[in-house]
């Protein structure tokens, strides 16, 4: 298996892209980025556009990149998405083999920094009143000042408080047992912005992800079923670009070897 930091680094320097301006791996908060959604900056697709920055900062830069791209549009199941056209050809083909394939959710596809991060709020502050309330596996509760200095930051500060809360059993899913960065992607960093991801109905049917798979569509977030990105490979390529499988139930996930 090839080495993800490696693999990442060459197809960077490819594109003149220094991999310490890409992302900084000594950063906590980009390394997160990096190990639950770093797969889809490994597209092999030729006709994908990628970004030069692991993390948009804010709406500007989300709408800057997203107009540099070839897009595709189409109503598939009564519902209009959009995708980056060679992701939208590689699903189309997907869904001639297996006679459908549905989209789910009211933003299944492309998605502005505005949608992923009120997901996000939404997620935070649901958690955050729950641990006021409740007990972790310590026993105990969020004070009052911890949730006000919680809700008064924002961006890499917010997001870097909250994954300390979670090394101390303060798990912001909503199930209260795991990362909040399964849930609900991390502000800027969600695979949909870049047009490369899709939320399907038909997750559980074998043959629908066996057609995805067949024309490089996989799953690359750990547990998210509905969860599909673009990686523009057969599945044999994908441990030689650093990917590792990781199986749920009876879902093999492509993580980020890192």
């Amino acid at each position: 298996m090839a080495d993800f930091a490696k693999s990442l680094t060459a197809k960077l320097a490819r594109r003149g892209i220094a991999a310490s301006e890409f992302c900084n791996l000594s950063n906590a908060v980009e390394r997160r980025i990096v190990k639950e959604y770093g797969a889809v900056f490994l597209n092999a697709d030729a006709e994908v556009e990628m970004p030069d920055r692991c993390c948009f900062k804010n709406e500007s830069e989300v709408a800057a990149f997203q107009a540099t791209l070839k897009i595709s549009k189409r109503t598939i199941g009564g519902c209009t998405i959009e995708l980056q056209r060679a992701a939208m050809n590689a699903l189309l083909k997907a869904a001639d083999a297996v006679d459908a394939i549905t989209p789910k959710g009211a933003c299944p596809a492309r998605r502005s920094f505005a949608d992923v991060q009120i997901s996000w709020n939404e997620t935070v502050e649901a958690a955050t009143d729950y641990w006021r309330e409740n007990p972790n596996a310590e026993g105990i509760t969020l004070s009052a000042e911890e949730a006000e200095n919680l809700a008064s930051l924002a961006g890499e500060r917010q997001i870097k408080l909250i994954f300390e809360l979670e090394e101390q059993n303060f798990l912001f899913h909503p199930d209260r047992a795991r990362s909040i960065a399964v849930y609900t992607a991390i502000p800027g960093a969600s695979q949909h912005l870049l047009m490369l991801a899709l939320d399907i109905e038909e997750y559980a049917n074998e043959k629908v992800r066996g057609a995805l798979a067949e024309n490089g569509w996989f799953q690359t977030v750990f547990r998210d079923r509905p969860h599909f990105t673009y990686l523009g490979v057969k599945e044999k390529d994908l441990p030689s670009l650093g990917l590792k499988s990781e199986r749920f139930e009876d879902r093999e996930f492509w993580l980020p070897d890192i």
